[in-house]
């Protein structure tokens, strides 16, 4: 399969394109190499699914033509960024709001890349349209958005109770408190309905009730050897690679759902006796989220000594300041026009923020762009809106 190393610069890439060759080889969903092909329950299904359709479609040019499709659906994002701001703070705030994220750095590096972030975000942002908005009966709505949410899910398991985040679209929705919770039900039970369903998957074919062993590995390998790493003030890498060996060799001959349930345990057990320490390197992890990404941008610019790396790792920083007082007060003004708008848009960003852990850094950032642009957009257009009222 020839695909440029420019669109492979993260390590999940590579796994991505090795389960879309073998689904389009009609080897089933799985990593292996060679027959008989173990079923993978590492990850999950919806993008190396699309990556399959396109080897597909078009064999010989996957590697472009997912990137070019990253793209693309980064574009149908900045649309889905001025539906949401448009539909939360009027016309000024979407027009806003697609602007800046348009010229995001990190949104527009990680969008060649054959990695999950364009089309799990704008799932994401798909999911709230449909409760922010007016068209058709509410029910309806609640369904779309609790599909669209499973399959966010279902792109990254990070997502698995990002339904939770709905609540105050629903509220938005529905003219009472109880009419909301019968649509935060409905869109509950879609997206459980979806994830559920992968995880059967899972367990029938490796005795694994999980929608992700990544959960497994982020708890043990992540979360808490970010922990241990600054109790025994070491790099985490070189502490990661360690515990990896041990638990390598430890279970050669364990199956997968042991496997999974020691690194559960055993991760879960190092965060719960230090819960201080895991909420203070979560935080430092959520601070380093809201920089500029290096990465993916030091690889498209010709490497970190480059003048043009140096150059758009400087933009970045001032365009993140600017977008980042422009949220601040968007949120300051659109909670006083309407708490309950600002909380649709906070509710993303709070969950993930919750969510993430300790091994975030800017690509984690991604998914939540446009909900910070959509702030943003707030923070531009509202004085204009107050005006006019």
């Amino acid at each position: 399969m020839d695909t440029p190393e420019r669109f492979l610069t993260e390590e999940d890439s590579g796994e991505y394109a090795i389960l879309a060759f073998n689904l389009s080889a009609g080897n089933g969903f799985s990593q292996a190499a060679f027959a008989p092909y173990d079923p993978d329950v590492r990850r999950t299904p919806v993008y190396p699914s699309v990556l399959a359709a396109i080897m597909v479609l078009l064999p010989g040019s996957e590697g472009r033509v997912a990137a070019l499709t990253g793209m693309l659906i980064s574009a149908l994002t900045v649309l889905a960024a001025f539906r949401l701001g448009q539909s939360l703070a009027g016309d000024a705030a979407g027009w806003w709001a697609a602007a800046l994220l348009a010229i995001d750095l990190t949104t527009a590096a990680y969008a060649g890349q054959i990695l999950t972030e364009p089309l799990f975000t704008l799932l994401l942002v798909l999911s709230f349209l449909p409760l922010t908005g007016h068209a058709g009966g509410a029910t309806i709505a609640a369904v779309s958005a609790g599909a669209l949410s499973g399959l966010a899910a279902l792109c990254r398991p990070i997502a698995i109770l990002a339904f939770a985040a709905l609540a105050p679209a629903c509220r938005l929705r529905s003219a009472t408190a109880g009419g909301a919770v019968r649509l935060w039900v409905i869109a509950a039970m879609m997206a459980g309905t979806l994830t559920m369903g992968w995880t059967v998957r899972n367990y029938r074919t490796s005795g694994t009730a999980t929608v992700s062993s990544v959960a497994a590995t982020n708890m043990y390998l992540h979360r808490a050897a970010y922990v241990e790493a600054y109790l025994q003030q070491r790099r985490v890498e070189d502490l990661r690679d360690e515990w990896q060996r041990e638990l390598t060799a430890r279970s050669s001959g364990w199956s997968e759902a042991e496997r999974v349930r020691w690194m559960n345990d055993h991760g879960l057990g190092v965060v719960l006796r230090h819960p201080f320490v895991y909420a203070w390197v979560a935080l430092r992890s959520a601070a380093r989220m809201l920089t500029p990404d290096h990465i993916v941008l030091s690889s498209l610019a010709g490497g970190y000594d480059s003048l043009a790396f140096r150059v758009l790792r400087g933009a970045g920083w001032m365009q993140l300041a600017i977008v980042y007082l422009l949220a601040a007060a968007g949120a300051v003004r659109l909670w006083r026009m309407s708490p309950l708008r600002a909380s649709v848009l906070a509710a993303p960003i709070a969950y993930f923020l919750l969510i993430g852990g300790p091994e975030m850094y800017p690509r984690f950032r991604v998914p939540l762009m446009p909900f910070i642009c959509a702030f943003a957009g707030a923070g531009l257009a509202v004085p204009v809106m107050e005006r006019a009222s």
